[in-house]
């Protein structure tokens, strides 16, 4: 009589698939947000060059036009991208007329991912690149335009702002409610600070820039049920982990973390403060500066 042969099968137990299936969910939870991270690490890093690279355009641009800077937008609406175009040489050119600085070194990866035609993602001081056509509403003309600032009237190049990653605004209601943007973010104290600076031989006596980070500026579009904040279009971004890109005035480029701006020290200036809340129709009388 033969033996009979018993055949062992092994497998796992469905217990033991259930411990492993929940240590691959565990390990997964705690290495996509890491991933998430390095990529937008990445991101930041790809962006920084960029700005570095516009700096160095404008920076050439400022040594042939009499150490002034571009202005943000003419009468003809030619906005600062298509000045500093011929330095740089990336992106769309397009028709100058209407070039918003989209595509090669004017986009970042981490912007959104239509810009609507609109580009525009990285915006100058509107203290140091004023613009030039609403002058004429507020008692300027062709033949006196707004001058841009030179190198010599920022004190302290190195700490002071020319540009900056920024949003758009609209998007939410098609037609009624275009997406738009603008080539520039606004120095405004009010639009920086909760509370007055203030004055005290010449230094602030409280400098901070709480409104610039406030949830209702830290916004991208669209923008589920409703219109954003109109400074979207206008104020700095902070989509790197909660930095933003930002380019200094003498040039050089870094990572600014949220919150850690002041708005004396980073945006304004005292030299053409006034001229550029005036030249974009927000006069504040009661303002000393």
């Amino acid at each position: 009589m033969k033996s009979a042969i018993r055949l062992e099968r092994k497998a796992f137990t469905l217990i033991e698939l259930l411990v492993v299936i929940a240590i691959i969910a565990i390990l997964a939870a705690i290495l996509f947000p890491v991933f998430a991270t390095a990529r937008e690490k990445a991101r930041q890093t790809a962006c920084l060059s960029n700005l570095k690279q516009i700096g160095l355009g404008i920076m050439m641009y400022v040594q042939d036009y009499d150490s002034r800077y571009p202005r943000s937008e003419d009468g003809n609406y030619v906005q600062w991208y298509t000045t500093v175009y011929p330095y740089i040489k990336s992106g769309d050119q397009g028709n100058p007329g209407a070039y918003y600085g989209r595509g090669g070194v004017w986009h970042c990866p981490s912007y959104l991912a239509d810009d609507f035609g609109e580009g525009q993602e990285y915006g100058v001081n509107l203290g140091i690149c004023p613009l030039d056509w609403p002058s004429a509403w507020y008692g300027g003309s062709p033949q006196n335009p707004t001058l841009t600032v030179t190198e010599s009237q920022i004190p302290s190049p190195s700490d002071t702002i020319l540009a900056a990653e920024k949003g758009r605004n609209g998007c939410a209601n098609g037609a009624d409610n275009p997406c738009y943007s603008y080539p520039f973010f606004i120095p405004v104290e009010w639009e920086w600070t909760s509370v007055g600076v203030g004055m005290s031989n010449g230094e602030p006596t409280n400098d901070n820039a709480n409104y610039a980070i406030a949830p209702n500026v830290e916004c991208d579009t669209p923008y589920s049920g409703k219109d954003t904040a109109w400074e979207c279009a206008m104020m700095p971004r902070y989509r790197h982990n909660g930095t933003s890109n930002m380019l200094f005035a003498d040039g050089h480029a870094k990572s600014i973390t949220k919150g850690s701006l002041k708005w004396f020290k980073n945006v304004y200036v005292a030299a053409s403060y006034r001229s550029a809340v005036d030249n974009f129709g927000w006069f504040d009388p009661g303002s000393p500066y």
